[in-house]
């Protein structure tokens, strides 16, 4: 029997996108459906109005009900509340040298779970890394191996509980229940990094309006995320204010004539800007536009940069970086990428998968719901689940490889 298709629903800062999607009997992923809506309920990846943010999921979904019946969906979390943290457990297999079992990756995983958040925080996922098995590293799949003592290495994404209530308290509003919450910078990375990449290791930038979501991977898993508080938005508001035009006249020259990095551009080169309460527009040095709009960029470069410094892993990611999200194709931002992280491997990414909505879908807006269906549709055939089953999506283990 065929399973149902996989609802994904990224809610970002200015827009809800919705996938729908389910592989094929070759395996493959296949697109059913890629729709995106405004939202006005989210601010910096954090609920700020629930009704708004829930009658944005419902118009997103209104028609999911022609795919079937199922009302659980892949949901994402954003913010700078999003927290990531490496925690190691071990345990000692008895009688010596039997063969490792399911139970015991259970076992020594949650055993690296046992880590107390702050009262106001709970965890969101945990990801193993790397087991290991009488001190060999680098193990993926211990099940079957014989050893005296296991241990693993799982990256803990926790967030603080209010904001993870109030997403869930969204999506039930709209008519749904979470199946599973996935941290908007791993699931951009899903979305749009190869399996290669994620090998070499590689860094995925996710630019949103309000966030800047930072995912590095080494040796093919997850090892380092982080959700920064700026992002293309605040480009708008700084020409809003420097400029003195409405926010959709600050939007549409960022989008019509943008350019991260100033370059050689003629001092008598303009653009018409139409500022509030002028009756006719003026003209402005497209110099002066390229010098706002660079600063600002720089700025969300050097906190990339600054997070990669604290992750250890600056200069080491043959995988190259990743440039995924709304703000990703904005010309010029790779070759600042390339110049501050001082890595000449640096593309803008966008999802790929076939399917009747695969042209829509292949946007970087939509990186975060590709990411969730990705996995979701991957954790299907691969979830590591006691016999009993999970009690809520809180308990779930998700891996990057098959356990």
């Amino acid at each position: 029997m065929k399973d149902h298709p996989l609802f994904a629903i990224d809610i970002g800062s200015t827009k809800v996108a919705f996938v729908v999607a389910e592989r094929d009997d070759a395996g493959e992923v296949q697109i059913l459906d890629a729709i995106s809506v405004p939202n006005r309920g989210v601010q910096r990846g954090v609920v700020c109005d629930l009704e708004e943010t829930a009658a944005a999921i419902a118009n997103a979904t209104r028609d999911a009900r022609q795919y079937g019946e199922g009302v659980e969906v892949a949901v994402s979390i954003d913010g700078s509340h999003i927290e990531g943290m490496n925690s190691q457990g071990f345990m000692p297999i008895s009688p010596i040298n039997r063969a490792i079992q399911r139970e015991d990756v259970l076992h020594v995983i949650n055993h690296s779970r046992q880590v107390l958040p702050a009262p106001d925080r709970e965890q969101i996922v945990a990801l193993p890394r790397e087991f290991r098995v009488n001190g060999q590293r680098g193990i993926t799949r211990p099940i079957g191996m014989a050893g005296t003592r296991l241990e693993v290495i799982t990256h803990i994404i926790t967030g603080q509980i209010s904001h993870v209530h109030n997403i869930e308290r969204a999506v039930e509003l709209a008519g749904f229940r979470v199946a599973e919450m996935v941290p908007a910078p791993f699931a951009a990375a899903l979305g749009v990094a190869t399996q290669q990449e994620r090998e070499l290791g590689c860094l995925v930038v996710d630019i949103g309006a309000g966030t800047t979501d930072v995912a590095i991977f080494s040796g093919g898993t997850l090892a380092w995320t982080a959700c920064l508080p700026i992002g293309g938005g605040h480009v708008t508001s700084d020409l809003v204010m420097l400029l003195k035009t409405s926010p959709e006249e600050a939007e549409r020259l960022k989008k019509e004539h943008g350019r991260a990095v100033v370059g050689n551009v003629k001092d008598d080169s303009t653009v018409e800007v139409h500022q509030i309460g002028q009756s006719e527009s003026k003209f402005l040095q497209r110099r002066i536009l390229y010098e706002i709009i660079e600063s600002r960029m720089r700025e969300i470069v050097q906190h990339v940069k600054l997070q990669m410094e604290r992750s250890g892993h600056l200069g080491m990611l043959p995988g190259g970086v990743l440039l995924t999200g709304g703000s990703a194709h904005m010309p010029g931002l790779p070759q600042l990428f390339a110049s501050l992280l001082s890595d000449p491997n640096v593309r803008v990414a966008s999802p790929k998968a076939a399917g009747s909505a695969g042209v829509r879908f292949s946007s970087p807006e939509f990186a975060v719901a590709a990411g969730l269906a990705f996995n979701g549709l991957q954790s299907r055939e691969d979830a590591l689940e006691p016999v009993s089953g999970f009690g809520n999506w809180k308990e779930r283990i998700m891996s990057m490889f098959q356990l």
